[in-house]
């Protein structure tokens, strides 16, 4: 499983690379191309190789915004201790110096529902809570279709930063509570 994530982050930077792709502005996505484009489906390289699937579908709903469902999926293993969840929710982005699907500076937001289960030896504890994700970042947009979105933002999320176990035991869980820096970088491609 692992040899599948590395090869999958190097046949998508692989892609990034190829000739004609490059940060040139002749190989950009013109007005008139994007306009004919109604749907880009992105996904996080980088979380593949972290043992995470995350990705969002985007529907142009008008020259400046688009809106579309996002789903998620994670696992990890820390000192013994197993996490997975899943996360399903909506995002939205406004492009600010461009028009949907163009190159553009963006404000993205989101908003799911997450699921996270912890597994300590033979005790396990799960919870379910809302998030909200508010990013701001650049995409990038070629003319083959081929897109790369990086933002920074934050993320608040309503889960506790414990759980309990049905024997009683406390297990810490920070990474899904309160307000938390967020990231992204994503590749994607137009329909």
């Amino acid at each position: 499983m692992k040899s599948i994530r590395i090869l999958i982050v190097v046949a998508t930077l692989s892609a990034i690379s190829l000739p004609g792709l490059g940060a040139a502005r002749t190989g950009h996505m013109t007005e008139e191309v994007a306009q004919t484009k109604f749907l880009n489906i992105r996904v996080n390289p980088l979380g593949l190789a972290l043992g995470s699937l995350s990705g969002e579908a985007d529907f142009r709903i008008g020259d400046k915004f688009t809106i579309g469902p996002s789903l998620s999926h994670f696992s990890a293993n820390f000192f013994f201790t197993e996490l997975t969840g899943w996360g399903i929710g909506a995002r939205s982005n406004y492009y600010v110096t461009g028009s949907v699907f163009q190159d553009s500076w963006i404000v993205g937001t989101s908003v799911g529902l997450s699921t996270t289960k912890v597994r300590f030896g033979d005790e396990e504890a799960s919870n379910i809570g809302a998030f909200v994700n508010a990013l701001v970042g650049y995409q990038f947009v070629f003319k083959s279709g081929l897109n790369l979105q990086l933002a920074l933002g934050g993320s608040w999320y309503s889960q506790g930063s414990e759980m309990t176990t049905e024997q009683g035991t406390v297990i810490d869980v920070p990474f899904y509570h309160g307000i938390k820096p967020a990231a992204e970088f994503t590749v994607g491609y137009l329909f």
